[in-house]
This record gives C-alpha cells, sequence and structure tokens, in this order.
C-alpha cells in the first residue's frame, strides 16, 4: 500500500511540472519543466516494472474510456454550426496515447452522463501512462478548441471579435449569429467588411475572402496542421528524452498491454495466415484494379484546394496553435534496452 502512494506521489509532480509548463510565459522555463516531467516519467515506469515483478496480479493493465463527442456532432458538415472535428478529436488521442504508450481503439456507446449517444476513445494500458495521455489529450483538445471554435469575448468591440471569430474559419453568417442573433445573410456584408477593416489595421492580408468554401477548407486544414504539429513535437520529446540516457525498453510492458488490448478488443486479434490467404482469394477480392487515387480528377481538385493561399494560411495558424501545447526537445535517441527486476539482463 505504501508503495502505491508513492507511484501517486510522483505522479502528482509530474502533473504539476506539466502544469507549470503550460502556465509559464518563458519558453526555457516550460523547456525545463516538461524534461524534469519526462525523467520523472521515466522513473515511475521503472518502479511500476519493479512492483509488476513482486506481484503482477496487482497491477496490471487497465482500460479507460474517453468521451470525444456526441453523435449529432460527427454527422455535421465541418464548419457548421457547433461542429465537433472527430476525426481531429480521435487523432489528438491517438498522438496522446502513443506518446504516453498505451494501446487505444474506439467505440460507439451512449453516455451515461448526458445521455447522449457517440464515440469513447478506448485506451489500454498501466494507470499512470493512462492518466499522463488523458492529461496531454485535455490540454492539447482545450487549445485546439479556443482556436478553431472561439466564443464572443464582451470585453472587446464588436469589431474585434469580428476579427477573432472570423480569423477561425467561422462563417460570416455564423459569426453574426454569435454577436447579434442576425438571421442568416441580414448582416454577413457587415461582418465581411469590419473584418477586412481589421486586418489592414493590423497589416494583414485577409486569409478569408468569403468565397463560398474558404471558411470551410480553412478550418480543415488548420485542424489537420494542428494534429499534424502536435505529432511532431510529441515525436520530438520522446526523442530528446531517450537522448539522455537512452530509450528506455522495459522487457514484456507492451507485450501485456497488447495482450490486454485484445481482450478487450477479440476482433482486433491477427488472425491465422491460412484464413488471411484464404480471404484474399475469395471470389469478392477478384476484378478490376481501382484507379490509383492520385489520377482522379477529385485527387487534383483537393490538392489545388489544399495549396491555395487560404490553405497555406491555415495550415500556418495551425502550426503557431499546435505550438501552445509543446513537448519540444529535438535531439535524436539513442535505442538501449534496461532489464527489470525479476530479469536476467
Amino acid at each position: 500500500m505504501t508503495t502505491t502512494i508513492d507511484l501517486n506521489k510522483m505522479m502528482a509532480k509530474i502533473q504539476a511540472l506539466l502544469a507549470k509548463a503550460d502556465g509559464t510565459e518563458f519558453p526555457e522555463e516550460a523547456t525545463t519543466y516538461r524534461a524534469k516531467a519526462e525523467q520523472f516519467m521515466r522513473d515511475y515506469r521503472i518502479e511500476e516494472e519493479h512492483l509488476i515483478a513482486v506481484d503482477q496480479v496487482e497491477i496490471a493493465p487497465e482500460v479507460h474510456e474517453l468521451w470525444l463527442g456526441p453523435l449529432k456532432d460527427a454527422t455535421r458538415a465541418k464548419g457548421g454550426n457547433g461542429q465537433s472535428y472527430f476525426q481531429e478529436w480521435y487523432q489528438l488521442a491517438y498522438g496522446a496515447a502513443i506518446h504516453s504508450g498505451v494501446k487505444i481503439h474506439y467505440r460507439w456507446k451512449t453516455n451515461p452522463e448526458t445521455g447522449e449517444y457517440g464515440i469513447w476513445a478506448v485506451m489500454v494500458g498501466y494507470s499512470g501512462d493512462l492518466r499522463l495521455a488523458e492529461l496531454i489529450y485535455t490540454n492539447a483538445r482545450i487549445v485546439f478548441g479556443e482556436r478553431l471554435e472561439p466564443k464572443v469575448d464582451p470585453s472587446l468591440s464588436d469589431r474585434e471579435n469580428v476579427y477573432r471569430l472570423r480569423s477561425a474559419g467561422i462563417t460570416r453568417d455564423r459569426v453574426a449569429e454569435m454577436l447579434w442573433g442576425a438571421a442568416p445573410g441580414t448582416r454577413a456584408a457587415q461582418v465581411g467588411a469590419w473584418y477586412k477593416e481589421e486586418c489592414a489595421k493590423r497589416g494583414e492580408t485577409p486569409a478569408l475572402d468569403g468565397r463560398g468554401i474558404s471558411a470551410a477548407l480553412y478550418r480543415d486544414e488548420f485542424a489537420r496542421s494542428f494534429v499534424d504539429e502536435l505529432d511532431r513535437r510529441l515525436r520530438a520529446a520522446r526523442d530528446a528524452a531517450d537522448s539522455v540516457g537512452g530509450a528506455l525498453v522495459l522487457h514484456g510492458r507492451a507485450e501485456r498491454i497488447q495482450e490486454a488490448f485484445w481482450t478487450e478488443f477479440p476482433s482486433l486479434r491477427p488472425q491465422a495466415a491460412t484464413d488471411l490467404a484464404e480471404r484474399e482469394t475469395s471470389p469478392a477480392k477478384r476484378g478490376r484494379a481501382p484507379k490509383p487515387y492520385w489520377e482522379t480528377a477529385a485527387y487534383r481538385k483537393e490538392q489545388e484546394r489544399r495549396y491555395s493561399d487560404v490553405g497555406q494560411a491555415a495550415r500556418s495558424a495551425g502550426r503557431a496553435a499546435a505550438a501552445d501545447v509543446p513537448l519540444d526537445r529535438t535531439s535524436p535517441a539513442k535505442r538501449v534496452s534496461r532489464p527489470v527486476a525479476g530479469e536476467i539482463g
């Protein structure tokens, strides 16, 4: 019992250090806090493995479910009123899980607290790793939501709010509705004019000029860039922590987590090679090969949209937003193996 309390205290220190890193305005200080947090997390896992070697029944992989959102949000067109970015929510959870050393999948079911039917991210791993993954995901989602779904700030003028909301890719009609409760089309032109005026005041070129798909494209590219940049920073953090003393390889840990994952999702357990061979040669798999996706007109059109001025501006904004939840270390890792108690190195 005493040992469990020690692990809890160590995890509390890790969370406190990450909170300090997110709260400071000085990048070097934030990096120092995160470096210490990574060091504590390595020590936590080593100590946990010693306990597992003594009693594998007491400490075992757990299953945590993380609510991502209701089905009604998943069926809305991106950029619509109240849209939740389902794919991005899941990718943020996936990146946090991989960084923390846990397995992740998803399932659909009802949220007992809200009564809504929706999607859950299901994470399988050891308690400390799960808590770390959930903390990273929560922080990332808060920043993502604040940038892509900002609220009206009553302390700012209407013009300043127009600039903030429109810069997030929110349509002119919706900005007018959020500010004045206006019906669609009644004040959209005013929103567009004020947005351009505020951009000119700041010496910026308006990324959103109000033409058709611009707002939806901007939000899509912002979301995609945010997720990619955060994933890159998480990988850099892992490699830099590993470079200090070598990557921590705790033998058997990944296998135990994998087995627990397959127990939770038995349909994902790999099939026998003979079953796969039979399925691949079944009549349903035979026929004309599909056209490569990069040769289709739809793919070329999508690339033109993505690499337009609006798309470029959105990706730049997404990368900048992801910098608010950084784990920024860059040294390459040197992989080493470290045995745990009870094993012969």
